[in-house]
Formats: C-alpha cells, structure tokens, sequence
C-alpha cells in the first residue's frame, strides 16, 4: 500500500533524516517511493545499535503517518491498518500496523558496494510497476539530482584547473579528456540519456565560452 503518498508524508522522512543529521549521523544518499523509503546511511556510534536507532524512526513515522490519515478522514486505510496489528501487539495496545516488523539493512564495506547500492535506489523510480520517471534524475523525491549536479560541476572545475594555463588554442586538446571523464559519469545508471543529452549540452556550452571567451 502507497501509504506514504495517501497521507502525503514525504516531508515527514526528511524530517527524520534532518533527525539523524543532528544527532550525528549522515544520510548520504535516499530515495523515498510510494511506499518504502531507501537510504544510504553513515551511522555514528552512538551507543545504539542501527536496527534500535531505524526501530525509532519507524515508529515516530508511524505516529506521523496514522496521524495524516486521521486528519484527511481515510478511514479504510485505517482500517486496513488495525486488521494488520498481530494478536500479540493488539493484547498490548497497538492500534495500526504500518511497516514490515524488520527492515532490509546491508552494510557496505566498499566504494564499489556504496556506487551499486546508490545506483539501485536511484533507479528504482524508473524501474518495474512504478515508472514515476524517465529519468532517476527526474524523480523529485531523491539525491539523484544532487549526485548528477555535484559531478557535472566537478567535471567543469577538473577541465578548467588542468587547463586554465594554456594558451586559448592549446586547451581543444584536453578537451576530448574531459569529455572521456563524462563518458564514465554516464556509465553510473543515475543518469539516463535524457539526462546526460543535457549534460553535455551543457558542458559543451561552457567549454565554448571558456575557449573564445564569449
């Protein structure tokens, strides 16, 4: 069930990432679906263990989200949500059952795990039943556009500070080096076709100002 979008609770997962922030922690990477949230997390030691701290997240969320289905009068959400509560919950006063018991958590040993795992949560949107986008960069609920924002301009500053010391007509050579480094941000699956036609239109553009210096 969709029940992030049926209670329009977007703003209510970033409100428990800007939680994590806080305490310490780092959230460096997330996308937040209809009805599931993925995230890549950075967890201080805290003296809790990361199934204890994501335990906590959930349930105030779950307040949060019974809450907005309370105020918008989504009565058979909320009763889908009671006949979910197990037996032994319910003998203790649970009223809703809102997420799975546990969650999917893998710890990442490597960068090489970190980009796959990235680029897993980045396509998600575009991928299976959902298509809520053509592209992941597209999608607004993501750190997509925040990766493909940060390497475009990283691409930029690594052409102009190899380059800033050549003579104007000597700087076309390391251009195609430049554009080969755009190849490989291309290869990461965060960004689709449409997504890297506008790249490089747009790295292409400044090239040309920086070159004749209109």
């Amino acid at each position: 069930m969709p029940l992030i979008e049926l209670a329009d609770a977007y703003d209510a997962v970033y409100h428990q990432f800007d939680i994590l922030k806080l305490e310490g922690h780092y959230v460096l990477g997330f996308v937040i679906m209809p009805n599931h949230v993925h995230a890549l997390l950075g967890m201080r030691d805290k003296g809790k263990s990361i199934n204890k701290r994501i335990g906590t997240v959930k349930r105030f969320f779950a307040y949060d989200l019974v809450q907005r289905l309370q105020e918008s009068e989504k009565i058979d959400v909320l009763e889908e949500l009671s006949r979910g509560v197990p037996a032994t919950d319910r003998n203790r006063g649970k009223l809703h059952q809102v997420f799975e018991p546990s969650f999917d958590c893998k710890e990442c040993f490597s960068e090489e795990m970190i980009i796959q795992k990235l680029d897993y949560m980045h396509e998600n949107p575009c991928k299976g039943i959902w298509q809520l986008a053509e592209s992941p960069v597209d999608y607004k609920h993501s750190s997509a556009l925040f990766f493909f924002i940060v390497l475009f301009f990283m691409t930029v500053f690594y052409f102009i500070i190899y380059t800033c010391h050549l003579p104007v007509n000597q700087r076309y050579r390391y251009y195609s080096h430049t554009i080969k480094r755009i190849e490989i941000v291309i290869e990461l699956k965060f960004i689709a076709q449409l997504s890297a036609h506008i790249y490089h239109q747009a790295f292409n553009k400044i090239f040309t100002r920086y070159i004749t210096g209109t």
